[in-house]
């Protein structure tokens, strides 16, 4: 059974509804962007290099990026920067209906 989320919505005239969420159990772990690589534990000046992979996504379509990012429930490398957002994309894709995860 799912469990139930609430949050607070405030409305119009200024009233706070607090809508209801089902969540299924697969749903139970948060999408979430982390780094590969425990940053802690990294020497600062390898931080933006140490443990990169490949982003998943732009492997799929015949690029070569590496990112420091992955998503924390799905482990998959995903590229976050100003010019993709691999990470938005591939969660944008897997919730669409009828559709594998990528």
């Amino acid at each position: 059974m799912g469990a139930t989320t609430s949050g607070q919505v405030c409305g119009p005239s200024g009233q706070v509804s607090v809508p209801s969420v089902k969540a299924s159990a697969a749903e139970e772990v948060e999408c979430c962007p982390i780094t590969i690589v425990n940053t802690s534990l990294t020497i600062p000046l390898l931080r933006a290099t140490e443990g990169r992979k490949y982003c998943v996504l732009c492997t799929k379509e015949k690029k070569r990026n590496k990112t420091i990012w992955k998503c924390e429930s799905c482990n998959v490398a995903l590229c976050i920067t100003a010019d993709r957002n691999c990470y938005k994309e591939w969660h944008k894709k897997k919730r669409e209906p009828g559709q594998a995860a990528p």
